[in-house]
C-alpha cells in the first residue's frame, strides 16, 4: 500500500512533488530542503552540515541509504540496521513501539521482518511505483522509498508490519527449510487473492484503492496504521522558536546518537522513553473507551 503521509504543522505536511520547480516530479519538497530524484541529490546544502563535517552537505541519510533514512529530510536515524547476515532489520525502538501499540506479539513481527528495496518485485506484482508490499517476512519497498524520509517510512512499516504478524499468525515463524517458508509465502499471496478477488466481485466497477482498502486483510493493517498515524501527530510539540518538533523523532534521534556514543544508560533512557510515551498513548485511548 502507498503510505498517505503523516501531517507535520509547520510545513506542507506530505513531502510534496513541487512540480513548478523542474517540471512535473522533479523536485521534492522536504521540509528543510529540496531533493532532485532524477539524480538523487538534494540541490541545498545539508542546514546539519556544520555538526557533520565528516559527511558531504549535500548527502542523504550520511551515504547509508539503505539501511538509514533521514527524519523529516533533516538528518538519519537507524530505524533499519543490517544486522551480521546482511539482512536489513528494524531498529530494537521501533519494534518497541510497534508492539506497545499493536500488542506484545508484534515483538515477533518486528523481529522477523526484513527489509528490501524491490522495484522489480512491485513491477511484478503491482501497478504502483511508491510504496510497499509484504511477502512473508520480507516488507519490500519500492525505489522511491531509498529516498523518503523517516516519518513516511515509519508511516508505510507501520501498515506493512501488520501483515508480516498476519503471516505469522497464519503460517507461523519457524520453517524447516527455504522451501517449506516459500510454499508459506505462495499460499499466503493465495489467500490474498482470495480475498481480493471477493472484494472485486462485490463491486466490480468500484474504484481499485478504495477496493484495495476493503479487502479483509487490509483492514486490520489499516487499522493499525491509523493508531499509529494518530499517536505519531499526538506528538508533536510547539519549540520556542515558533518551529515544531515530534517526540518521537526526538526519541529516535536520542537512542541514535547514544547507541554511536557507546552510550548504554543513554540509550537505555531514550528507548524507555518511546515506549512509555506509546504505553501513555494506548492507556489514554481505553481509557477513553
Amino acid at each position: 500500500m502507498a503510505s498517505k503521509g503523516i501531517v507535520c504543522p509547520d510545513d506542507t505536511g506530505n513531502r510534496e512533488k513541487d512540480d513548478e520547480i523542474k517540471g512535473r516530479g522533479n523536485s521534492l519538497n522536504y521540509k528543510y530542503r529540496m531533493h532532485d530524484p532524477r539524480i538523487g541529490r538534494f540541490f541545498a546544502v545539508d542546514p546539519l552540515a556544520k555538526k557533520y563535517p565528516w559527511y558531504t552537505p549535500y548527502s542523504f541519510s550520511g551515504n547509508k541509504v539503505i539501511h538509514a533514512v533521514e527524519l523529516e529530510g533533516l538528518e538519519e536515524s537507524y530505524i533499519a540496521t543490517k544486522n551480521k547476515d546482511g539482512k536489513t532489520k528494524l531498529t530494537l525502538p521501533i519494534i518497541g513501539m510497534f508492539a506497545e501499540l499493536y500488542g506484545k506479539s508484534y515483538w515477533i513481527a518486528g523481529s522477523k521482518a526484513n527489509i528490501n528495496i524491490n522495484q522489480e518485485l512491485h513491477d511484478k506484482l503491482t501497478g504502483y511505483k511508491s510504496g510497499a508490499i509484504t511477502l512473508g517476512f520480507d516488507i519490500n519497498y519500492t525505489n522511491s522509498y531509498g529516498k523518503e524520509n523517516g516519518t513516511n517510512w515509519l508511516l508505510l512499516t507501520s501498515h506493512e508490519i501488520v501483515h508480516v504478524h498476519q503471516f505469522i499468525r497464519t503460517f507461523g515463524q519457524n520453517f524447516e527449510n527455504n522451501e517449506q517458508y516459500l510454499n508459506a509465502v505462495g499460499s499466503w499471496m493465495f489467500v490474498y487473492g482470495i480475498d481480493a478477488a471477493a472484494t472485486w466481485l462485490d463491486n466490480p466497477n468500484g474504484n481499485p484503492n478504495e477496493l484495495h482498502d476493503d479487502i479483509d486483510i487490509e483492514k486490520e493493517a489499516i487499522k493499525n496504521e491509523k493508531l499509529f498515524e494518530n499517536f505519531f501527530n499526538a506528538q508533536y510539540y510547539k519549540r520556542k522558536d515558533g518551529s515544531y518538533g515530534n517526540k518521537v523523532v526526538d526519541l529516535l534521534k536520542d537512542a541514535d546518537k547514544a547507541k554511536q556514543n557507546d552510550d548504554k544508560d543513554g540509550y537505555r533512557k531514550a528507548y524507555d522513553s518511546l515506549i512509555n510515551l506509546a504505553k501513555e498513548y494506548k492507556e489514554s485511548l481505553e481509557n477513553e473507551e
